[in-house]
């Protein structure tokens, strides 16, 4: 997973919120040691108001981040702008951590529920899931979201879904994801 969370913090290099990244003199975290890979980038998007960890001075870089932590994420960089609640989905209640982003990022294009009453906020994010996220994201900024190329070079890219194809493509074409080795 913690792929995932270096797609997410490399998302924000792309989209331009981070203009440099600056690593504190001591770890926030318990789980996050100065040594490690993300070190910098996660003290940036902890400093920046993007990410909390999960509490318990923890970070957990290897846990899983569901669809509400990311959408949370993409929120906060827009620094969190004010929402009315509404239930459009039936799993997206008023006062949890993800609600007001859910409702921001569907009202501006960036996400669209699982089904037609529910989000998912819980469930763990799909690749696809992500780059359609974070495509939908650039674009909402005013960047150049459009793909480039294609996914031919990919054994499986037949088996991507359709809502999906041109997030991946872009994702791929931005360096954001790579693939894995078969």
């Amino acid at each position: 997973m913690k792929k995932l969370l270096c797609a997410v913090l490399a998302a924000m290099m792309l989209i331009g919120t981070m203009v440099s990244v600056s690593g504190a003199e001591t770890s926030p975290f318990s789980d996050v040691k100065e040594k490690r890979w993300s070190y910098k980038s996660i003290v940036y998007a902890v400093d920046n108001g993007y990410m909390n960890g999960v509490g318990g001075g923890k970070f957990d870089p290897a846990g899983t981040m569901t669809r509400g932590m990311v959408v949370t994420v993409l929120y906060r960089m827009e620094k969190s702008p004010a929402v009315s609640f509404r239930s459009d989905f039936t799993d997206v209640k008023a006062g949890k951590y993800y609600s007001d982003a859910v409702i921001w990022a569907k009202d501006n294009g960036i996400v669209n529920g699982l089904t037609e009453t529910t989000f998912g906020p819980a469930g763990k994010i799909t690749r696809e899931q992500l780059c359609t996220m974070l495509n939908r994201f650039a674009g909402f900024q005013g960047k150049d979201s459009r793909p480039k190329g294609d996914l031919s070079k990919f054994p499986d890219a037949s088996e991507a879904h359709s809502y999906a194809k041109n997030a991946l493509t872009w994702a791929t074409d931005k360096g954001l994801i790579t693939g894995v080795k078969q």
